[in-house]
């Protein structure tokens, strides 16, 4: 059965936002052993599949030197997601492989991105799929030299590129699309992906939403996290107004979020290991990530993002979105199957210190999870080696 079928199966699949970009998903000053060093990258994508997880998800960005500042220089360096999948393609067996492309900056023709990811999906055995982009950031557009479109013009021309890319990779003969946004005149290649690849998107607003229930299969959200970009609160209402999107068109489309693990013996290690990120939150960076100017809040986009970029800023926000699971293992993996009762399908593990904690995580919650029956037996249990110990030495000995 193809790796796609079989993690389908998982009644919670479960993924790693991977830190392919400097600072991971911790805006702290705290040591971290998270390294974007390809050695480091390549081990824990190996990791992950070995493990038994199911994806490993590549989002994308274009910043200024320097990156976001501050004294950690987050994301001063990153790597390119679809080249990441492409690397990370011969040397894992299991993992969904998702990266991100940004739709909006002309950056590449819908033809030379098919024909890049039926390569991607062909040397993958069909593990491979995008996660589309409507665009982010007039910072962006200023790089790649094109006007800042307004929110439902971006969609648009999303639209556009994706009709053409999905044209290519599954019509019989060639393909010719003239309109506002893209052209193409009698487009071919081969070989094309035995089935569309996965397709990802992570729109928050109405027209996103209906864009990711026409051509997508998982929708990425923040449903009932802090932030929450779903319209609600609640975990299950924001789960089902995504839901609710795919049915229109008799979809079943999966809802994802980031999850942000801190997971140790007992509770009281795990809220010190959480102050300790905390007291050292990198606030320039936290500032810079929320501008206008150079971050990712579009005045022109989604009520949602604009509303984000308005909440105080305070010490929590080191650790970037999504939501927050800090405890023991039991209490950790209470939560997850608490979100599965919720509704939510896929959940993006984020980490401070990702080998050593991902280790641990496989080795203490997901046996728990199998015994909640959110997790399938026949996955790995993760026994590889001794239990790393997560302690206050590991996490005083800093690698950026």
């Amino acid at each position: 059965m193809p790796s796609r079928e079989i993690i389908e199966r998982e009644p919670l699949i479960l993924g790693l936002m991977f830190p392919q970009g400097q600072g991971a998903w911790t805006a702290s000053l705290a040591p971290t052993e998270t390294t974007i060093e390809w050695n480091f990258l390549a081990s824990l994508a190996q990791l992950a599949d070995r493990l038994g997880l199911d994806y490993v998800f590549m989002g994308n960005g274009y910043y200024t030197k320097g990156g976001y500042g501050g004294y950690g220089r987050a994301r001063a360096t990153a790597l390119d997601a679809t080249a990441v999948a492409a690397a990370l393609a011969p040397i894992t067996k299991r993992l969904l492989l998702i990266s991100t492309i940004h739709t909006a900056y002309n950056c590449v023709h819908p033809l030379f991105f098919a024909k890049m990811g039926a390569t991607l999906d062909w040397i993958s055995e069909g593990r491979w799929g995008p996660n589309f982009v409507a665009g982010i950031s007039e910072l962006n557009a200023r790089h790649f030299g094109v006007p800042w479109l307004d929110h439902d013009e971006r969609y648009a021309m999303s639209e556009e590129f994706v009709t053409v890319v999905k044209r290519i990779w599954s019509d019989p003969e060639p393909v010719t699309f003239q309109s506002k946004f893209m052209k193409t005149e009698a487009a071919w290649m081969s070989p094309k992906p035995a089935r569309l690849p996965i397709m990802v998107n992570a729109g928050v607003s109405e027209m996103g939403l209906d864009f990711a229930a026409r051509h997508c299969d998982w929708v990425f959200t923040s449903a009932g996290g802090e932030p929450d970009l779903t319209g609600s609160r609640d975990m299950r209402a924001g789960v089902e107004r995504v839901k609710g999107f795919g049915r229109r068109y008799g979809k079943d489309l999966k809802v994802a979020s980031n999850v942000y693990v801190i997971c140790r013996d007992t509770e009281a290690e795990a809220r010190r290991a959480f102050e300790r990120i905390c007291d050292q939150a990198d606030f320039e960076v936290i500032e810079a990530m929320r501008s206008p100017g150079m971050g990712l809040v579009d005045p022109k986009g989604s009520k949602a993002f604009v509303d984000k970029a308005q909440r105080p800023i305070d010490r929590s926000g080191a650790l970037w979105g999504g939501i927050r699971v800090i405890g023991d293992p039991r209490q950790v993996a209470a939560r997850l199957v608490e979100f599965k009762e919720n509704g939510l399908d896929c959940v993006s593990l984020v980490f401070h210190n990702y080998l050593t904690e991902l280790t641990y995580f496989a080795e203490h919650v997901l046996p728990l999870l199998k015994r909640a029956g959110i997790r399938l037996e026949d996955a790995p249990a993760g026994k590889f080696g001794q239990t790393p110990v997560i302690s206050a030495s590991l996490e005083g000995s800093r690698e950026r």
